[in-house]
């Protein structure tokens, strides 16, 4: 068969409206499972080809009355494993289309392409962004979760599709031909993976030599893919919401899971050594009417800055709002500095205007705050 070179769109749909099919509370389905479509099989590459996944749009799940429906997440799936540290929920990903809720969210590149994980190298992205590598033989899927009662949770009953944005090449000189256009290829031929990370507030400054030699079966050694070995940089994607009821005029640290926060990946509590860092780059927040602000919280730091996040001055706000005909045109929001977490302690922390702000519950929201960053092992 003649070699390939694409940029497109994977639909995974679920229809979770048809006759038993809906998804119930704390349920779990991926692709293939009971409510997927027939045409919703785990995407599988042949001996030849090779992707990145570069970007999700989630279009529903929505109510006949307009609103968003809950999800607890929607993850990759890479073979049979959950791909780690990029959790997206029914807010953080809105469609690019005609009816697109979002006409400007932050990924859309003025185009229909989505890059809201990071731009492919195959596209000319940097090796930094980390996108997720699929390798020869591995097949793609998307699994996707309902939230149980407890955390405002319904049963879903709309359909729903994950449109999935992929750079995909097939034949290995294909490859090497379009990495060679990009610059991403060291003389000897070998694929760049060097990076320097950098703090200039503390005047910290690490680099780290790594190539890695060019093949289809190494593809899943280079940043992102999940046979990558350190040093190492993942894309990072996730949310995290309130558990507890705030304590008034107090911050609510959101982490600590099965107090705080529910789920592992809410937890947004960072404590790392020099061989662990996080830079946080964009952030969005679901307000609450007794909400004020919210921050990133880096402990020993002189100042710690609020960003306010009241329903009326939202500076940060998320791509979707889940109301009935209420419309979002932005977010979430570039950060005018990423925020850069390395042999320190951090969290992200939201504070209330002197009314609690309610804990998550069946029919009563609390807020949320959502992350997209990048995450590095060294």
């Amino acid at each position: 068969m003649p070699d390939v070179y694409d940029i497109r769109n994977i639909d995974f749909e679920f229809n979770f409206s048809g006759a038993g099919f809906a998804l119930g509370l704390g349920g779990v389905v991926r692709s293939g499972g009971v409510g997927a479509v027939a045409a919703n099989v785990p995407y599988m590459l042949d001996s030849d080809s090779i992707l990145e996944v570069c970007g999700v749009q989630l279009i529903g799940p929505v109510t006949p009355a307009g609103a968003t429906m809950k999800l607890e997440h929607v993850k990759l799936v890479i073979g049979s494993d959950s791909y780690p540290h990029v959790v997206f929920n029914e807010l953080m990903a809105p469609g690019i289309n005609e009816f697109s809720r979002n006409i400007g969210p932050f990924f859309e590149d003025g185009n229909a392409l989505c890059f809201n994980i990071g731009r492919p190298i195959l596209a000319g992205g940097s090796p930094m962004d980390a996108t997720p590598k699929v390798g020869p033989r591995k097949s793609l899927s998307v699994e996707v979760k309902a939230p149980v009662a407890g955390e405002g949770g319904v049963a879903i009953n709309q359909d729903l599709i994950v449109r999935v944005t992929v750079a995909e090449v097939k034949g290995e000189e294909t490859a090497r031909r379009i990495l060679e256009h990009h610059n991403a290829l060291t003389v000897a031929g070998d694929v760049r993976q060097s990076f320097e990370l950098v703090d200039l507030e503390r005047n910290l400054r690490v680099a780290h030599d790594k190539d890695v030699p060019f093949s289809l079966a190494n593809w899943t050694k280079l940043h992102g893919g999940m046979d990558a070995s350190r040093p190492r940089i993942w894309p990072y994607v996730s949310y995290a919401q309130n558990r507890l009821i705030t304590t008034i005029n107090s911050e609510y640290g959101l982490h600590d899971i099965g107090n705080r926060v529910s789920q592992d990946f809410m937890e947004m509590f960072w404590n790392f050594d020099e061989t662990e860092a996080m830079r946080i780059s964009h952030v969005g927040v679901l307000t609450h009417a007794n909400l004020q602000n919210t921050r990133i919280y880096k402990y020993g730091r002189s100042t710690n800055p609020w960003f306010v996040t009241n329903p009326t001055e939202n500076e940060l706000p998320l791509g979707v709002d889940p109301r009935a005909g209420v419309n979002a045109f932005h977010g979430p929001v570039g950060l005018m500095r990423s925020r850069l977490i390395w042999d320190e302690k951090a969290e992200v922390q939201i504070l209330d205007n002197g009314t609690a702000v309610p804990a998550w519950a069946l029919g009563v929201p609390g807020a949320m705050v959502a992350t997209w960053g990048k995450y590095y092992e060294m």
